[in-house]
């Protein structure tokens, strides 16, 4: 069996990051679901974080399935606190997914990527938005994915097609634009945890370059090893003008659960 990245960061990590949580207005199920993805990133990034977070159900806008606010630093510019909102129904048509195994994918196939899985047909996945999916994507955020960090904005170019990049050591990632808050440009990039949209079905771990940028940034001491061997797939879009980026941006918005 192939494991994901993460995965193999899980095996025989010791260094822990000490996150405290309040998760607040969750079936036990669903807080099931979330503590698994605290462990997850307690377990991959070193005692440097020190992190609050408060993660609460409660209503978002319509197509909106979670968000992460109220970001502070300490005086290094290190987390130190965030408010997570998951929102009560990610879509009017679209349940949560509340995996009861949620350190398994047997709801799943591999997807396109080593951290990607698709729901199988007929499973319980395949009619929902994965909430363990998005409890990662938005923690990623409060570990500081983000420009509200400084450590992180100062690593944000625009390039010459006037398109956002992350550009660190080794890394230059395209990111959406500004109006969808700091995430990674599918068209350009690929399925990632951190694009900005969610379909139903879907499920992804942290990738290689989520935890590339992390690491960059704030020096977390994640242990990567080399990039990938096959590097990420781009969307149909990748070749067009940032106009046309822009547009599909704004379409994908309309079209799936936004992060």
């Amino acid at each position: 069996m192939k494991l994901s990245l993460l995965a193999l960061l899980l095996v025989g990590t010791s260094a822990r990051a000490d996150i405290i949580a309040d998760i607040e207005g969750f079936t036990p199920a669903e807080k099931n679901v979330i503590t698994f993805a605290l462990g997850q990133w307690e377990s991959i990034i070193d005692n440097r974080v020190s992190l609050d977070v408060l993660i609460r159900k409660d209503q978002l806008p319509n197509g909106v399935a979670a968000s992460t606010d109220e970001i502070q630093m300490d005086a290094g510019g290190f987390p130190q606190h965030a408010r997570i909102t998951i929102n009560d129904e990610p879509s009017p048509f679209f349940p949560w997914f509340v995996d009861p195994t949620p350190s398994a994918n047997e709801e799943f196939a591999p997807g396109r990527t080593e951290d990607s899985w698709v729901a199988l047909p007929g499973s319980a996945a395949a009619g929902g938005y994965d909430l363990l999916t998005v409890a990662e994507h938005e923690l990623t955020h409060a570990l500081g994915f983000s420009i509200l960090f400084p450590l992180f904005a100062a690593h944000v170019q625009i390039g010459q097609d006037s398109l956002r990049y992350y550009e660190g050591n080794g890394i230059s990632v395209p990111l959406t634009p500004a109006f969808l808050g700091t995430h990674i440009e599918e068209s350009l990039f690929g399925p990632d945890l951190m694009n900005s949209v969610l379909q139903p079905g879907q499920r992804f771990a942290p990738s290689y370059y989520d935890l590339a940028i992390l690491d960059d940034a704030f020096g977390y001491g994640i242990p990567l090893g080399p990039p990938p061997v096959t590097a990420p797939e781009p969307g149909t879009l990748a070749c067009l003008s940032s106009i046309i980026v822009l547009l599909a941006a704004v379409f994908r918005a309309k079209q799936r659960a936004r992060l």
